[in-house]
């Protein structure tokens, strides 16, 4: 059986013209003019909305939102300052705000990164390593970045049924995550033999289209009421 645990937030643009567009629209757009912190700064807010609604209307503590961190965000001195706020303000569990890096972002600020990655998990927060196994390598720092989990890119699922290097990838990345006890997370899952694969494997948790679409805020409230069926994460 699978049980509803988390989300993570995904933005998209609601265009008066060309419809509902995906983020490789206008992410570059917003990195390139600096409107990407602001943009970041909106997600999280949202995201603590959201949760704030399922923690004080529901009473639900433990389904989580994860948003992903954009380097010159991740990069400014007072971000956790500025994400404990935000949380405050909300008034929800910190545990339940999960926020993803990427591997080369780590790999290329390490002294803010360690320091701010630090005082986050001081805070409660989750930290995940978003597309781990696609970046620069960062094994050295796996043992002194105080991460909570590791999240498999899905580039390394489409062949997992094969039995080839991808499969020994990714059993690595699970026995190493275990080993610096961290969770490990598996995206872009979509079909039943990744899954039973994944789950054979000791993966902790999974997420992608075989367990759900991504889905609005209402969508995603009445899934959580109903706790329907699905590693959501």
């Amino acid at each position: 059986s699978t049980e509803l645990v988390g989300f993570e937030a995904l933005i998209r643009w609601q265009h008066p013209e060309r419809g509902l567009l995906s983020p490789l629209y206008f992410i570059p757009l917003a990195e390139e003019t600096g409107l990407i912190v602001h943009l970041t700064e909106w997600v999280l807010q949202q995201a603590c909305q959201q949760l704030s609604v399922w923690q004080h209307q529901q009473g639900n503590t433990t389904t989580s939102i994860s948003v992903n961190l954009c380097a010159s965000y991740l990069t400014q001195p007072d971000m956790p300052d500025q994400i404990i706020a935000v949380a405050k303000a909300a008034n929800i569990d910190p545990s339940t705000l999960r926020l993803e890096i990427t591997e080369t972002q780590i790999v290329s600020n390490a002294d803010i990164c360690m320091t701010n990655i630090s005082r986050l998990r001081e805070a409660s927060f989750g930290v995940y390593i978003d597309d781990f196994g696609t970046g620069y390598s960062s094994l050295s720092y796996l043992a002194s970045f105080k991460v909570s989990t590791l999240k498999i890119d899905k580039s390394f699922l489409t062949n997992l049924g094969d039995g080839g290097k991808e499969a020994h990838i990714v059993q690595i990345i699970i026995s190493l995550g275990h080993h610096l006890d961290l969770t490990v997370i598996a995206e872009g899952v979509e079909t039943e033999e990744q899954l039973n694969i994944l789950r054979d494997m000791g993966c902790d948790l999974v997420q992608g289209y075989l367990l759900s679409k991504p889905v609005d805020s209402e969508t995603a409230y009445k899934m959580v009421l109903h706790q329907q069926s699905g590693h959501v994460v």
